[in-house]
């Protein structure tokens, strides 16, 4: 049962949550764009989700569970990778995903606004 509370308290930390609605977020602006260029297709929303977004959100939230069930496996992380890993982990998907939001943020901004590129 300890695990199963520690899996759910995992999944409602602030760095899962922020991720999963930058995700939701960078996903509607996208396809808002693809709808404003004529493009949209759901092929490419999967494409996009199984080759972008899954691979970090999930490897992100393996080795916070495995960090979360395995206490051991931190400290021997310790010693393998710089203090601080999980933290640039984070660091480095939200900019990606912040890089993300801002290009659709910026053509849709344009695109509302006169500066069309389509």
């Amino acid at each position: 049962m300890d695990i199963l509370f520690g899996l759910y308290e995992l999944l409602r930390s602030w760095g899962v949550l922020a991720i999963a609605g930058l995700i939701l977020f960078d996903i509607a602006l996208g396809i808002c764009e693809a709808l404003k260029r004529g493009e949209f297709e759901w092929g490419k929303l999967w494409d996009f989700l199984r080759t972008m977004i899954l691979p970090d959100f999930l490897g992100y939230l393996a080795l916070q569970v495995a960090l979360t069930l395995l206490p051991e496996l931190g400290e021997i992380l310790d010693g393998l990778l710089p203090a601080g890993f999980t933290a640039l982990l984070f660091a480095a998907i939200v900019g990606k995903l912040g890089a993300s939001i801002l290009a659709h943020a910026l053509y849709l901004w344009g695109a509302l606004f006169g500066n069309d590129r389509t």
